[in-house]
Parts: C-alpha cells; sequence; structure tokens
C-alpha cells in the first residue's frame, strides 16, 4: 500500500483545507494509505484526528524551523513515505528542506490553491517534482515561474453531486431552522470573512439592493470589520450572520441568488460550484478562475457594487431567468463532479511516484 502524507500548516478552516480534508477521505478509497501532518492546534488537525483519520502534529512554526526540519526528515525514513503532498508556503519549504539528500527521497507534489501574487519561485521550480494547481489561470501563473509544463497540472476541486443538489422542498424548512425571514428573497454568501472576498463591497451592495435579505455563512478575521460597515451602513438588521455552517448545503437550499464579489486570489472557489449544483443562480465578481468554474452566472467587475446589486434585482425579479440560470448552473456544476476529479488526483499521485 502506497503511503501518503500531506502537511499543512495553516491554522484556518477554508476551502483550501476543506480540500484537503476531502482527499484524505477520498483517498484512502483509491488504496493509499494517508496522513496528515499539521500543527496540532490548526482546525484541520482537530477535524482529521475527530474523523479517525491518522495525523501527526509538526509545528511549522516559519520556513527555516529547524525542529521541524529535523521531525518531517525523521518521520519520512521511519515511515517509508512514497508521496508527499505540500499546500502552504511554510510547510512546503520544510519538507522541500527535510528531503534534500535523502537516500530514499519520497516524490513531492506541491500544491496551488490561490491566484495570489507568487514572490518566490523557489517553492516551486527546486523542492517539489510536480505541481497541482486548483484552476488553469493558476497553472498559468506557475508556468510563468519556468516551471516545465508537463510538471503542472490544474485539478479543480470537485463537488460532490450527490451531497450537493436542488432541494426546493427544504427552502421554507431551511429558513426556519436558521431564523432567516421567510417572506422576502434571501441572498446569500459563504466564504471565509477576510478582506479579498469583498466584505465591505457585500455590504454595500445589501445597501444597493433594498428588497432582499442577506445571509453570510462562515467565520474569518474581518467579521467584525464587515459587521461594523454594516452598522455603519444601517443595513445590518437585513443581514445574517450566521457563523460556520455544517451541513453548508441547508444554506443553499434556502437561498434565492448566491452571492460572491471576491476581489482577487481565487482558486475555482468550492462555494460557487456548491450554489450551482444545488440550483442557486449565481452572481460573481469577474475573474479568471470564475469564468473557468461557470459559464451561466452573471459576472460583474470587482468593486462594481451597482452591477452586482442590478444583477441581484434582475434575478429576483424575473422567475423564469432564475429557473432557466438553475438548470444551466447544474450542468456547470456537473463538469466537475468530486468522483472524477478524484480518479484524477489519484493518477497523477501515481504518475509521480512511478517517475520518483
Amino acid at each position: 500500500m502506497l503511503k501518503l502524507v500531506h502537511t499543512e500548516s495553516s491554522l484556518a478552516w477554508g476551502g483550501q483545507e476543506i480540500r484537503i480534508f476531502t482527499e484524505l477521505g477520498e483517498l484512502m478509497k483509491f488504496g493509499w494509505s494517508v496522513e496528515l501532518w499539521a500543527p496540532d492546534h490548526a482546525d484541520i488537525f482537530s477535524r482529521a484526528r475527530s474523523a479517525g483519520m491518522a495525523v501527526e502534529a509538526v509545528p511549522f512554526r516559519g520556513t527555516f524551523d529547524l525542529g521541524s526540519i529535523l521531525r518531517v526528515r525523521r518521520l519520512i525514513r521511519e515511515r517509508g513515505v512514497d508521496l508527499v503532498v505540500t499546500h502552504s508556503s511554510v510547510d512546503s519549504w520544510v519538507v522541500g528542506f527535510a528531503t534534500r539528500c535523502l537516500r530514499r527521497r519520497p516524490a513531492i507534489i506541491r500544491t496551488r490553491h490561490l491566484s495570489t501574487s507568487i514572490r518566490n519561485g523557489l517553492s516551486y521550480r527546486w523542492f517539489p517534482d510536480a505541481v497541482c494547481t486548483t484552476s488553469e489561470a493558476i497553472r498559468q501563473a506557475i508556468l510563468r515561474l519556468g516551471v516545465p509544463s508537463d510538471r503542472v497540472e490544474s485539478i479543480p476541486t470537485g463537488v460532490d453531486l450527490r451531497r450537493f443538489q436542488p432541494n426546493p422542498d427544504q427552502k421554507l424548512a431551511m429558513r426556519k431552522k436558521y431564523s432567516l425571514p421567510e417572506d422576502r428573497p434571501l441572498v446569500g454568501g459563504v466564504f471565509v470573512i477576510r478582506s479579498w472576498k469583498g466584505i465591505i463591497d457585500f455590504v454595500k451592495i445589501v445597501l444597493a439592493a433594498p428588497n432582499a435579505h442577506f445571509v453570510i455563512a462562515g467565520v474569518g478575521p474581518s467579521r467584525d470589520r464587515m459587521q461594523a460597515e454594516a452598522d455603519r451602513l444601517g443595513v445590518l438588521r437585513r443581514m445574517t450572520f450566521l457563523g460556520h455552517v455544517e451541513p453548508v448545503e441547508e444554506i443553499f437550499w434556502a437561498l434565492d441568488v448566491f452571492l460572491f464579489p471576491s476581489t482577487a486570489n481565487e482558486g475555482v472557489p468550492q462555494a460557487l460550484l456548491q450554489a450551482q449544483a444545488c440550483g442557486v443562480p449565481s452572481v460573481v465578481s469577474d475573474l479568471p478562475s470564475l469564468r473557468e468554474a461557470s459559464t451561466h452566472a452573471l459576472f460583474c467587475p470587482p468593486g462594481a457594487v451597482r452591477m452586482f446589486a442590478e444583477a441581484v434585482d434582475g434575478i429576483l425579479g424575473n422567475p423564469e431567468r432564475a429557473r432557466r440560470m438553475a438548470e444551466d448552473g447544474r450542468a456547470d456544476a456537473r463538469r466537475y463532479d468530486q468522483a472524477d476529479a478524484m480518479r484524477r488526483i489519484d493518477r497523477f499521485y501515481r504518475r509521480w511516484i512511478r517517475r520518483q
């Protein structure tokens, strides 16, 4: 049985960590022995351990954390690891340093989740055997760093189409469950609440679209700032902050429109795929990776608050258009079936072990 280790130095819980967590569970079905190495106070560490997955505490305190470098080096030798998949900057550097000059070196794959600018391409050119990206736009950015094209593959995160599907009979029940208005159109976003998710624009869209109630499912470092802006603009009473929600599909079932005004840094967003799979018409920022994910959402330039509000109102005021967008969005989501994505990931990982 091949031994696979995912490393993650991030302490947060968002799309990146959800993808890792999903891979850990799904790849066991393909015959892999999987482990997660992460700080023991990271959200993903506690979730993986609670799910019965094999975990190992590695602090990943910094790029040159000698203790973590030596620990990773020892664990790789002791456990006969065949493949290490890294995800964030710190753990990628630590794994890179730890595996230099190992007599039996595992294959290393660096996963790139975000489209943020890359200040140092060495962790993509020097350490890993290959790079996996979550969108084609990010793949092109990696190629511009000088990484050969045969070493870079785009495999967007898939959506579980058995779990995320339309359920109109549950709309009223879900609104009651989460204390959401039952007699008003409901527009919502599902995201980690941080600045580049367009949180201030989201609040301004609430102001510009007075006929709807707005809900946000998610937590994050900028929640207080978002609520303060909503209070300043006098729209806080028309917004509901739910925090982290599981199962998140219940929020999509309650919505009339999905709103995603992100300003930068996106791969193919899981929330957009999930909303479309649930048959929710979507209004999103016109960013390359979002264009990749959908051909039937309504796209607005980042920051174009008035255009976002008009797009939302246009869907709410035209039930036939909303119905067509829901059907077409389902077709978009089917292109990202999680089962297909996992088969591609399995083949990609095995290919690089064979090359090693």
